[in-house]
């Protein structure tokens, strides 16, 4: 009688375990924007000199409650793709950059008083794109890769401005230790083409390789969509092989985000269904 009664429990725990599990929506957190503002490039292998111009650059984001406990961890994709045209001083010199980056990231996230959530976890990055200075006849351009475990960090926070919803928020990435590309000081890369490939993958680590991802945004409501705008500092600086590499980016942003749910024509939705925002 016992052994029926704790079956009976078992089953019946299981039951309303897996109806809870059912009663949670998790809506993603989507936004498309482009950036454009100002660049400084620096590249040792190409040229001593600084080069300033204009970038711009095109992102896609998306976070979400994960669901392993969605109450209190999120992820967050972001894929960035960049440009940049820069001239020196005397103005008879160009260099053109282009660079695609993606990270991943699970974060802890905590509410605080109020009305503040912050978060902060692992993240994995990838980058990769190149220099290019026209001006240099045996090498016109420099190839850049990187792949690393890193840091994500966010906090928000919603208020309203005469009725409209507001969210603030700040977020930034920073690599922590990984893996690099750089051919070494003068090194052609017909050598590198004919075999060798020695010296070509470095540490990645603060002493010698830093990036800074970070971006202030607000998205203002407009009814199911929100208008985002705000700004963005890239930060790249990278030293080994006696090449110093260095970036630095301030870009203003606009663009498109909101919380999209998929939800199919047989999905029941009760009373009890709990909606978790990755935002807020």
């Amino acid at each position: 009688m016992r052994l029926r009664a704790a079956i009976l429990l078992t089953c019946l725990f299981a039951i309303i375990h897996a109806e809870a599990q059912d009663d949670i929506i998790r809506p993603a957190a989507t936004a498309y924007t482009i950036s454009a503002g100002h660049a400084h490039t620096a590249d040792t292998y190409l040229t001593p000199l600084t080069y300033s111009g204009w970038n711009i650059g095109l992102a896609f984001e998306r976070m979400q409650a994960m669901k392993l406990n969605p109450g209190q961890w999120v992820s967050k994709l972001k894929i960035s793709l960049d440009a940049s045209r820069a001239t020196n001083y005397a103005g008879n010199g160009t260099m053109w950059r282009g660079d695609l980056s993606a990270s991943w990231a699970m974060m802890r996230r905590w509410q605080i008083p109020s009305r503040f959530t912050v978060g902060v976890g692992p993240a994995a990055l990838f980058s990769g794109g190149t220099l290019y200075n026209p001006r240099n006849g045996n090498n016109p351009a420099a190839a850049k890769a990187s792949l690393a475990i890193g840091v994500s960090a966010y906090g928000t926070r919603m208020f309203r401005i005469a009725g409209t919803r507001v969210l603030a928020r700040l977020e930034t990435t920073a690599p922590m230790i990984g893996a690099f590309f750089s051919q070494q000081y003068g090194e052609l890369y017909y050598e590198i083409w004919l075999g060798n490939r020695s010296g070509l993958v470095h540490c990645a680590w603060p002493g010698s390789y830093r990036q800074f991802d970070t971006s202030l945004t607000a998205d203002i409501g407009l009814g199911s969509s929100w208008l985002r705008i705000g700004y963005r500092n890239y930060f790249h600086s990278s030293r080994v092989c006696d090449i110093t590499t260095r970036v630095i980016t301030n870009s203003f942003i606009l663009g498109i985000s909101g919380e999209w749910l998929s939800i199919s024509a047989a999905s029941r939705i009760s009373p009890r269904t709990r909606v978790i925002s990755a935002i807020y």
